[in-house]
């Protein structure tokens, strides 16, 4: 609560001005007083407010405190003298730990406890360690099941009631009836968790089989046995993969085919698949305009295509370029999709055989003019 300034207090010093001053600091003093006293009732429901929060403080939790008491670590009554008002009830089991060596504790059951003089009993049942004490913490725990209920930290033996349940321990073989299938049988677990048998027994219909993650990249597999067509693809089915390898290794290059041995194939060329059809006009020129071409290929496409390896990717090669194609034949230039040309090399032959028989029209015009003038003159 704010306290209002008193005003200048008057002095001697200051004759003049005195007797108002004084009319003035004592006409404040009442409420400075009212003031005061208001500020000390509030100032002591603080105090009062903070020695509770601090009671509550030292008495919580309620079912954990310490002991001066000095006892030694042994089974039977023991009294210690711990902090008042918590909440031990008799019946709860606590451990009495000792605070500097906690490898040194009694653990029992609450037979008395007085809140008023914080004088606990506790009937101790099980120990760990030895020697007497005057520092000790005691917190609630779980109850013992016997006398060797907890373990020693310098034992590592099971327990007498752990011991007892060998006969029930599971060991060798689970049981199909107790393997959670629903099932007695083996045939009858593969029925109600849907998997075949690994003979096919029961394996009849269409199993799906599903490969992602680093399953994809797998380079070996095991043996099977596959019968009659099993190895064969589906030759109704539509594939598509991103490159392949027949006789070696697939390249990476989207698109990409290699292979070691021989490619044989037909296009379809049949006269009844064709309409408006012309023979290529300019044809030894767009030749004449291509040309043939010895270069190296660019290190990055090298890279890119897995490196040289001087069967189907080496630095020095031969060809024609796109752009020379595409500015006398653009028919046989295609721009990929990441905005490269490539050239359709098996249809120039082709432009090639039209080129052919443009030169030879043009042979044969040669020859006849010839032989005209020869025959004239003879």
């Amino acid at each position: 609560m704010p306290i209002t300034d008193l005003p200048t207090p008057p002095t001697r010093a200051d004759a003049a001005n005195f007797n108002a001053r004084a009319d003035a600091f004592l006409g404040a003093l009442p409420t400075f007083a009212a003031q005061a006293n208001a500020l000390a009732v509030e100032a002591n429901g603080y105090a009062s407010n903070a020695s509770a929060s601090a009671a509550t403080a030292v008495n919580a939790p309620g079912t954990s405190a310490t002991s001066t008491t000095s006892l030694g670590i042994g089974a039977g009554s023991k009294s210690l003298t711990i902090q008042t008002a918590k909440a031990f009830v008799v019946g709860q089991w606590v451990t009495v730990t000792n605070t500097a060596a906690p490898a040194n504790w009694m653990h029992g059951q609450i037979t008395a406890y007085n809140s008023g003089t914080g004088t606990l009993v506790v009937s101790v049942s099980a120990i760990g360690g030895s020697g007497t004490y005057g520092a000790w913490t005691i917190g609630l725990s779980a109850p013992a099941q016997s006398s060797a209920a907890l373990l020693s930290t310098s034992s590592y033996a099971d327990p007498v009631w752990l011991t007892s349940l060998a006969a029930s321990k599971v060991t060798g073989t689970v049981q199909i009836s107790n393997g959670g299938t629903g099932a007695a049988t083996g045939a009858d677990a593969r029925n109600n968790l849907d998997v075949p048998s690994r003979s096919g027994v029961g394996a009849a219909g269409t199993w799906g089989i599903s490969i992602s993650g680093s399953a994809a990249s797998a380079n070996t597999a095991t043996t099977a046995t596959l019968a009659g067509t099993a190895n064969a693809l589906n030759i109704s089915g539509s594939y598509q993969v991103g490159s392949i390898g027949i006789g070696t290794a697939a390249s990476g290059m989207a698109g990409e085919i290699r292979a070691t041995g021989d490619i044989t194939a037909y296009f379809a060329s049949d006269a009844l698949l064709k309409e408006n059809v012309q023979p290529i006009t300019g044809a030894l020129s767009a030749v004449l305009g291509i040309g043939g071409k010895t270069f190296d290929w660019r290190d990055s496409h090298i890279a890119a295509r897995g490196g040289e390896d001087g069967l189907f990717v080496r630095k020095a090669d031969f060809g024609v370029l796109a752009q020379d194609v595409e500015e006398v034949f653009p028919l046989a230039v295609r721009v990929r999709s990441n905005g490269q040309m490539a050239v359709d090399y098996a249809k120039l032959t082709a432009l090639a055989f039209q080129a052919i028989v443009e030169l030879k029209a043009e042979i044969d015009a040669l020859q006849e003019q010839i032989i005209a003038p020869t025959e004239k003159g003879g």
